[in-house]
């Protein structure tokens, strides 16, 4: 028995660590949430780890898409089927994670802390709160961005055209429609290359809470007690199988979006710090 609990230590606290190797980057995330909001809400809690990165770097929405695979897409969204699917498996990759975390959480103890709160649970949802910060500072420098911002003049390439479209027109218009919640939307490249000073500040402190994060997950799982290993794989298993998926929609999805910046009057030489 003293052999199977060591196992399922071991097991459990590489977990976190694992995951953040499947999880989601800070830049990814950062430009997800604010074209597929929800989505990207749907990953964060799906991949609860984030990717880390060396602390105190800027990650950058524009390193994201400079490098990968493109697909090919006639629409900004993509066809409804396969928004559909994405939100769909995004959904049970997310719903797979909560639950996976809520039946570790009562059917272990945490030894350090014998208070009663599901300490795994509550480090799968910490991810909201890390990505939240980037993902607030980006949505809110997207609001600052209009046509006749003193930011960002304005730019004939950047008329709407049947391959792109501004995601602002007005700062009111930003998820003015339920609608904009669900399908993704395009964002000319200069806006992405306006980086104030806040943004990046708030881009660095979540590039520091991550590595933080995975090792936090590694002092709990690590000290979970009262199962076996058996157990403890499956527990890894459900998480790694929710983490692939997430990683297999920000693949797709950042693919599309490479596409899309390739067929757009702005080329990546546009996109630039």
């Amino acid at each position: 028995f003293k052999a199977q609990l060591s196992s399922a230590f071991v097991v459990l606290g590489v977990t976190p660590t694992i995951l953040s190797a499947l999880g989601p980057s800070v830049g990814e995330i950062s430009l997800l949430s604010s074209t597929v909001p929800l989505l990207s809400l749907f990953i964060t809690i799906g991949a609860p780890a984030v990717f880390p990165t060396r602390i105190l770097d800027f990650d950058s929405s524009d390193n994201a898409l400079k490098a990968g695979w493109k697909i090919p897409r006639h629409e900004i969204g993509g066809p409804f089927w396969t928004i559909t699917l994405e939100y769909l498996f995004a959904a049970a990759a997310a719903g797979n994670v909560l639950h996976n975390s809520y039946q570790l959480s009562v059917q272990t103890v945490f030894t350090p802390v014998c208070n009663g709160v599901l300490w795994p649970f509550f480090w799968t949802l910490l991810p909201i709160a890390i990505h939240g910060l980037i993902a607030i500072g980006n949505i809110s420098k997207l609001l600052l961005l209009r046509v006749d911002s003193p930011h960002e003049p304005p730019s004939p390439s950047e008329h709407p055209t049947p391959q792109t479209t501004p995601l602002l027109k007005h700062p009111t218009q930003l998820y003015f429609s339920w609608m904009d919640w669900f399908t993704a939307r395009a964002i000319p490249a200069r806006r992405l290359s306006f980086n104030p000073w806040w943004y990046q500040l708030l881009n660095m402190l979540a590039t520091c809470l991550g590595p933080i994060h995975v090792i936090f997950g590694v002092l709990i799982f690590s000290s979970l007690e009262f199962i076996c290993v058996g157990d403890a794989v499956g527990v890894l298993g459900r998480y790694a199988a929710s983490a692939i998926i997430c990683r297999v929609i920000v693949v797709l999805e950042f693919a599309r979006m490479r596409r899309q910046y390739r067929l757009s009057p702005l080329n990546m030489d546009d996109i630039q710090m």
